[in-house]
């Protein structure tokens, strides 16, 4: 990439296996957002539809490639996120079928301690009539 001054030719072999992992789903890239036209190029090379690749611009502003006047922010984005990013499908808890497997959470959590099995013996118990000694007072 760096020697041959072809970001996009790199992009495009990563992008191609990473879609190959995916198979036989075909297009497995719903969007994509970049900060170089050679990003745009490489996305479209890959099946990202066109009116779902963003560019981020200097300011921080997001442009949509299919109207290059559609300027934005990720706030605005932020709002209508349903709207260009609807959910596959809805589950009961969560919109994505393994989020108590695969969360932030279960993720960077410490594993707990092995605890061996140990012979443990119950504790006693008063009896049901009440007449221990050390129950009744005296």
């Amino acid at each position: 990439e760096v020697i041959e001054k072809k970001p996009e030719k790199f992009k495009v072999e990563c992008l191609t296996d990473i879609k190959n992992l995916f198979y036989p789903n075909k297009e497995p890239f719903y969007a994509a957002f970049g900060n170089r036209p050679t990003d745009v190029f490489s996305y479209k090379e890959v099946g990202v539809p066109l009116n779902r690749i963003f560019t981020v611009n200097p300011k921080g502003e997001l442009v949509q490639e299919h109207a290059k006047t559609n300027i934005s922010s990720y706030v605005r984005l932020g709002e209508v996120v349903d709207h260009i990013f609807p959910l596959l499908m809805r589950g009961s808890s969560s919109a994505f079928p393994c989020a108590d497997t695969f969360s932030q959470f279960t993720y960077w959590r410490e594993q707990l301690p092995l605890v061996e099995d140990e012979e443990t013996t119950p504790p006693e118990t008063t009896s049901a009539t009440g007449d221990d000694d050390h129950c009744s007072g005296q």
